[in-house]
């Protein structure tokens, strides 16, 4: 341990920005659940390895979407072995738009096994709102599983949270819902105050469904008024725990071949150095005919040749010119606009074997707008995980999300492929957000380079060269993620199935290659991880990746025991490379 670091240090390395260290977290117990309280809001409730609510907090949001950060205060805090009272008080304030909402917060768990969210706000003068209210996430995992919905006459309707990504509602008018956890044991989560309902937010890369109030279909934007206090609850019926395992990483047969790895140039970036070019498969440059200069980035890139491929994003292709400088290294074309004119531009231009249906923002986009079958030979879409929110659990949940979006993507049509891209860690911050810059960020985007590879897509393009949201800093310095492509890039040609028993936590990816395995995990969280890996008879090699290491990159490699069960320890958002050899 370098003890010469300070807390601020420490934390800058892993967060970019010592600002963005998680808040305090209180483990809590009601009956025999285990949950969490962070900075007002309840999170994993679960039994085991059996999480029924992801998260339960309050929203409230402007007539434009924004949301408007509330100032919490503390009244009573009562813990005790298998109870709790939380009380606090908020208040969300925004001047210049005439906001100022206030809410007590109440939640308590009781030793029977129910745990209660309880808000009552008001607001001090009339405001424009599209939410404001409790918002519940219910975890991704939930894909598939039947649940029974009661309504608010009473009545009820059996349904299954969506397993391929529903672009519009899946349930409407919930009063509660009951879903079946265990042999003869169900959770019900029941909600008051408000007509609720529920949407997909897999589509924005959240690793959730969300029961929300007000409609969508009700007047939007509404006004919150003085006279009319808000007073909602959620109410959860927790069931008897089961024992919790460890995180394990499990190994099967072959899977797919990984991705080709790539990185965005933005138009004028000088190209990147040796070093970066060495970790990639492409460069995509995004170009529309009316932006001056794109022809020298583009042909910058091409000038590369077979080593390093071309990516070109299009908008409006309908008023590209007849000539373009590109070459044989022209991987595929990403049409950003898909207007029938646009459509047949490009395939004027460029062989239809290269034409993707593209969004430059999440996959909703595409869900909600989907490309003509046959129109097509690919899919691809861009992924920031910061639509709905900004928290560092949240922002580490997303990945995992990728599964389903990829297996939605494809369900479009017939052998499409399927490209990822960019995946920038941004969002409120816009293209500054300080976490990008730490090891958290690197963790990041090494889970989204894992679910990437096992997934199978064709291309993955991850975030800019240089710059604020890139690989190098503006001065030329490597950020951490530049460690984890040159990692990621290190992988064998062939991916098996990889399995992790606790996705919120740990990301791995296991390949095949040049007679050893390779694997790939990161921790995910800013708590120290055991990880058990899979059962071989022979002796591996790790590289850690870790807040002490981060001058050098990874550290020099260690053995790792691996009779039995090796078993390896991850200090807060590290990530290992590990090699089995001779082991096939």
């Amino acid at each position: 341990m370098n003890t010469n670091l300070s807390n601020t240090d420490e934390l800058t390395l892993l967060y970019g920005d010592p600002t963005f260290a998680p808040p305090e977290r209180l483990l809590l117990r009601a009956g025999q659940w285990n949950l969490i309280y962070e900075a007002g809001d309840l999170k994993y409730i679960r039994f085991g390895n059996t999480e029924v609510v992801r998260r339960i907090y309050v929203a409230v949001r402007d007539e434009k979407w924004g949301t408007i950060p509330g100032v919490l205060t503390e009244r009573e805090r009562t813990i005790g072995d298998n109870q709790f009272r939380l009380v606090y008080e908020a208040r969300h304030v925004d001047a210049p738009k005439g906001i100022d909402f206030a809410w007590r917060g109440t939640l308590t768990g009781t030793p029977d096994g129910v745990v209660t969210f309880e808000m009552e706000g008001k607001s001090a003068t009339p405001f424009l709102s599209n939410r404001t209210g409790i918002c519940v996430l219910h975890p991704s995992e939930c894909a598939g599983e039947l649940v029974t919905v009661t309504h608010t006459d009473g009545t009820q309707e059996e349904g299954a949270y969506p397993d391929l990504i529903q672009p519009d509602q899946p349930f409407f008018d919930i009063a509660a819902l009951t879903q079946i956890i265990a042999p003869n044991t169900a959770a019900t989560i029941q909600f008051s105050g408000e007509v609720f309902e529920m949407e997909d937010q897999r589509n924005y890369l959240d690793a959730s469904y969300k029961t929300y109030s007000r409609p969508q279909a009700w007047q939007k934007p509404y006004t919150v008024s003085p006279d009319e206090p808000i007073h909602q609850t959620v109410t959860v019926s927790l069931c008897p725990a089961l024992k919790s395992q460890p995180i394990s990483v499990a190994i099967g047969s072959e899977s797919a071949e990984l991705p080709e790895w790539g990185l965005m140039l933005p138009l004028g970036s000088p190209l990147p150095p040796e070093s970066l070019l060495s970790c990639i498969g492409h460069l995509r440059v995004d170009i529309e005919a009316s932006t001056e200069g794109w022809e020298e980035t583009v042909s910058q890139v091409t000038a590369l040749g077979d080593n390093i491929g071309l990516i070109l994003g299009v908008r409006n292709a309908a008023s590209l010119p007849d000539s373009l400088p590109v070459g044989e290294n022209l991987r595929a074309v990403f049409l950003l606009t898909l207007t029938p004119d646009d459509l047949a531009r490009a395939k004027q231009l460029f062989p239809p074997y290269l034409l993707f249906a593209a969004s430059d923002r999440n996959f909703t986009n595409l869900n909600m707008n989907r490309p003509t079958p046959g129109s097509v030979t690919g899919i691809a879409f861009a992924a920031n995980p910061q639509v709905h929110s900004t928290d560092n659990t949240s922002l580490m949940e997303a990945p995992y999300t990728l599964r389903k979006i990829t297996e939605t993507a494809r369900s479009l049509g017939t052998n499409l492929k399927v490209a990822l891209g960019p995946t920038y860690l941004s969002g409120y911050r816009k293209e500054n957000d300080p976490r990008h810059r730490g090891l958290m960020g690197a963790a990041w985007y090494t889970a989204m380079a894992c679910y990437a590879g096992l997934c199978s897509m064709d291309f993955y393009t991850l975030c800019d060269t240089r710059g604020n949201r890139g690989i190098f800093a503006e001065e030329g310095d490597p950020y951490p993620v530049f460690f984890a492509l040159q990692a990621i890039s290190e992988l064998g040609a062939t991916v098996l199935d990889t399995q992790v028993s606790d996705p919120l936590r740990i990301a791995a990816i296991a390949t095949w290659g040049g007679g050893e395995y390779r694997i790939l995990v990161a921790n995910l969280t800013p708590e120290i991880q055991e990880v058990r890996l899979p059962t071989v008879k022979d002796t591996a090699e790790m590289r850690l990746l870790h807040s002490e290491s981060l001058a050098n990159g990874f550290s020099p490699p260690t053995p790792v025991e691996m009779s039995g069960q090796g078993t390896v320890v991850l200090p807060a958002f590290a990530i290992a490379k590990i090699t089995i050899r001779n082991s096939k």
